[in-house]
């Protein structure tokens, strides 16, 4: 009867998404299972040690944000005849100076929706207050549901 020995190493690994939205791989540590075997560490780079923990202030609609949107929704013709009602995310970036970039559908309904879903997001561009970290104005994301509902 033949013995195996089993060696190997697991190697954890996390994505954290940063303040501008992108993803990034980190090694966290590296354990040994069985055997004795000389593991090499990941070697890092500056972007794999660029974690933000510590936001000072999130970013902020300055005003109601729901209530604008209420005020300023068009609903679409072709989904009042199709009784086409629902909520489309719409994800989007709040740029340093507080206006809006890449807004984009995450989920959504049908295109007239997710188009005035944009729009109205659009028109919030320069009415935000942008995310601080250590002091400074940095870009964010910002994802947010617009309801289509008829009455």
């Amino acid at each position: 009867m033949k013995h195996y020995s089993l060696v190997s190493a697991v190697v954890i690994s996390v994505f954290t998404v940063t303040s501008c939205g992108l993803f990034k791989k980190q090694a966290l540590e590296e354990v040994p299972l069985a055997g004795s075997v000389s593991l090499q560490p990941v070697p890092e780079t500056a972007s794999q040690t660029e974690i933000h923990t510590m936001v000072q202030e999130k970013a902020r609609y300055n005003g109601n944000l729901r209530e604008f949107i209420i005020k300023h929704l068009r609903y679409p013709e072709k989904a009042k005849e199709n009784n086409i009602q629902g909520r489309v995310t719409v994800q989007f970036d709040i740029t340093a100076d507080g206006t809006v970039e890449n807004a984009g559908v995450v989920r959504g309904l049908e295109e007239d929706c997710n188009n005035e879903a944009i729009r109205l997001i659009q028109l919030t561009s320069e009415s935000w207050k942008p995310e601080i970290i250590g002091g400074k104005p940095v870009k964010s994301t910002y994802t947010f549901s617009v309801d289509f509902k008829l009455n």
